[in-house]
């Protein structure tokens, strides 16, 4: 599960906490960091590595 366009991660952004949004979509993650009040606290985004997808 990723963060993806950041509408609950940027709603748990203060000056005194530590916000980590991690999502295997570098879009997702653009659009997570450019929301309004994403700059209010610590936020920081990462891209997941792409994992191979298995099937049983």
């Amino acid at each position: 599960m990723g963060c993806g366009t950041g509408l609950l991660t940027v709603s748990l952004v203060r000056p005194d906490r530590r916000v980590v949004g991690i999502d295997p979509s570098t879009t997702m993650l653009t659009y997570a960091a450019g929301r309004p009040g994403s700059n209010e606290g610590d936020l920081n985004t990462r891209r997941l590595p792409e994992h191979p997808r298995r099937t049983m």
